[in-house]
């Protein structure tokens, strides 16, 4: 049961975003950018602060 309550905070979420006056193309847009741009962080990082283990 523990498993299903991120799940339904995320489809709230979602939900609330589509709800939203940006309609559905906008947060899928700005989510598909978001995640490019902390990839290409990941990728750049080079300090040894951010890196773990």
């Amino acid at each position: 049961m523990d498993n299903l309550q991120p799940r339904a905070l995320y489809e709230e979420l979602g939900a609330w975003l589509i709800k939203m006056r940006l309609g559905q193309r906008w947060p899928l847009a700005g989510s598909t950018f978001i995640t490019a741009f902390f990839c290409m962080v990941f990728m750049l990082v080079d300090s040894t602060w951010a890196v773990t283990g």
